[in-house]
């Protein structure tokens, strides 16, 4: 008897993109699976194409939400799914024919809890094969649900689901569950499309202003039981680099005197909470996980930091807010 699989759709105003998800989901080569598309009330025509879906295909499953973000719509379906293996895919992205198939053949041959591949960064003039490390600093530095796939039972063994948050949902999840389990394999292989045109998705918009909650969700992912040394130092660079990047981020759009007192809050908060922070050995310019940008961004915060010139740059740059 086949695996069978949940593949978790959640879809907000993207009728533009809609048709080729689901197409590139009916398309699978492996057929046992079930779609579920979860509609978080979109004001578009997305609910219409949905139900068009729904009566060509029955492995199409559509449920209706009002208003509960992309975390409520994924775990909506956690709680119920009685399936082997669960997958996440956003409605604006698409896979290859045989995703789900390469995934099984995957879990056939390996007994892990989890398996991600590499993914295709793809826009409408051109694409690109992201490479994804095989070893497990890469994985804490890499925390999307997407492109991966994981065993149910690990999840629903362990009570996880996702944190009811606009933004860093998904990094709260996986980091949680690489403290679960060291049954993960990353394949050197890309079958997931990455779509990042979409100017109205959430990356898009709400990294562009303050979240006034986000020393309630750092103190969240503090409470993730790391398995040991290795694992408490990935945990700590993960948080040092979401405040981080968040600030980065939210002073482009910001006044002056809004981002000097979020900086100092957020900055108190990582020294009373993370011991040593300058000194995580992740945070360098030679950090072979991380991607470029990130380590230059990162190591350029600390060092303007630690220079006392965060007040200098933030005036310059909030000047032309």
């Amino acid at each position: 008897m086949n695996p069978k699989v949940s593949v978790i759709v959640p879809v907000y105003n993207v009728s533009k993109y809609l048709h080729r998800c689901l197409d590139s989901v009916l398309n699978q080569t492996f057929k046992d699976f079930e779609c579920i598309c979860i509609n978080d009330w979109s004001t578009d025509n997305s609910l219409d194409i949905l139900e068009e879906y729904k009566k060509k295909d029955k492995r199409i499953i559509v449920v209706s939400q009002k208003n509960w973000w992309l975390s409520a719509a994924r775990n909506t379906w956690i709680k119920h799914s009685k399936w082997e293996y669960i997958t996440f895919l956003d409605s604006d992205d698409f896979l290859k024919n045989d995703y789900i198939e390469q995934f099984i053949k995957a879990f056939s041959e390996w007994n892990y809890d989890m398996i991600l591949w590499w993914y295709i960064k793809y826009t409408e003039k051109s694409e690109s094969n992201v490479f994804v490390r095989d070893d497990w600093v890469t994985m804490f530095f890499h925390t999307p649900v997407a492109w991966r796939m994981f065993k149910t039972s690990v999840i629903k063994d362990n009570n996880l689901l996702f944190p009811v948050w606009l933004i860093r949902e998904d990094a709260f999840f996986s980091t949680s569950f690489y403290n679960l389990t060291n049954q993960i394999k990353i394949i050197p292989y890309a079958w997931y499309y990455y779509f990042i045109e979409n100017q109205t998705s959430l990356s898009h918009t709400t990294m562009k202003k303050f979240e006034p909650k986000l020393v309630d969700r750092l103190n969240v992912m503090k409470e993730i039981k790391p398995m040991d040394q290795f694992h408490r130092e990935c945990k700590e660079y993960s948080i040092i680099k979401a405040a981080i990047t968040y600030l980065l981020y939210a002073w482009r759009s910001e006044k002056y005197q809004n981002f000097m007192d979020e900086y100092k809050k957020i900055i108190w908060w990582l020294d009373k909470n993370i011991n040593k922070r300058q000194k995580n050995k992740y945070i360098s310019l030679f950090n072979k996980w991380e991607f470029l940008t990130y380590r230059i961004a990162i190591r350029w915060f600390v060092l303007i930091i630690k220079l006392r010139l965060v007040h200098l740059f933030a005036r310059i740059r909030c000047f032309w807010n």
